[in-house]
């Protein structure tokens, strides 16, 4: 029970914190010109090309020491990510929400937020299942991780935030659903203690499909988004920075 207990809290500071200090980050820049909304969304976007193409798609690989999966299935994988979250973007846009049908950056905000609330289940149940695995879960190693992934989380939240709060929705709101969006963590690493690894497989396919999720709204939404607000040079160079901020996270 102990145990359990630690690996709750650790999860909530890593997934909830770290997404919701993100969407804080982001409630700052409320009031901003289109210009600076616009580096941010190339800036948070670039972070998340960084992390699915050097992260994610890295551990879909191998998502175990020793073990790799063949690459056409992560291929696959990836692919159906991205399929579905297409196919949620157009019932967002023509079905789902038609009060906010004209506010493309409200829709790429609540679309950003489930690929990256599928995406933090895995983490949350890699945490779960080493933890259960582990005679003291609390060790460096485990407590690295999560900072790890606390840390990585937090552009995630502020790539949420900057899109909802430029789309006009109140800053609380906004930084509430920030928050939301990291409970995930805490229930994959429950059930990864509890029912242990989903195996390489299942590991695999979760973190391709939540890549693939990830870079269609990244590249269909974030990124047109930005591109419509200001269209300057600088967006590239943002969008570059990100992507090298996102480097210097996952490889610390």
């Amino acid at each position: 029970m102990r145990d359990l207990l630690a690996i709750t809290v650790i999860t909530l500071a890593s997934g909830v914190i770290g997404t919701g200090l993100g969407g804080i980050i982001g409630s700052f820049f409320k009031n901003s010109s289109n210009r600076i909304i616009c580096l941010l969304l190339n800036f948070a976007s670039g972070i998340m090309i960084s992390i699915v193409c050097f992260d994610m798609l890295q551990h879909s690989i191998y998502p175990l020491p020793n073990h790799q999966v063949n690459i056409f299935f992560v291929i696959i994988s990836l692919f159906l990510g991205f399929f579905v979250v297409y196919l949620l973007d157009y019932l967002f846009h023509q079905k789902i929400i038609p009060s906010y049908s004209s506010n493309s950056l409200i829709i790429s905000g609540i679309i950003l937020i489930c690929a990256i609330a599928l995406h933090n289940l895995p983490e949350g149940m890699s945490i779960g299942s080493l933890a259960k695995t582990d005679v003291n879960p609390l060790n460096e190693n485990m407590l690295r991780m999560v900072f790890l992934i606390g840390l990585h989380n937090i552009p995630e939240g502020l790539a949420i935030s900057v899109p909802l709060i430029s789309g006009k929705m109140p800053k609380a709101k906004a930084i509430g659903i920030c928050f939301l969006a990291g409970l995930p963590t805490v229930l994959g690493a429950l059930i990864g203690y509890f029912i242990g690894d989903i195996g390489p497989s299942g590991l695999s396919f979760s973190l391709s499909f939540a890549g693939g999720a990830m870079l269609c709204v990244t590249f269909l939404d974030v990124i047109p988004n930005a591109f419509n607000l200001e269209k300057t040079r600088y967006a590239a160079l943002a969008l570059i920075i990100g992507m090298t901020i996102g480097l210097l996270i996952i490889y610390l």
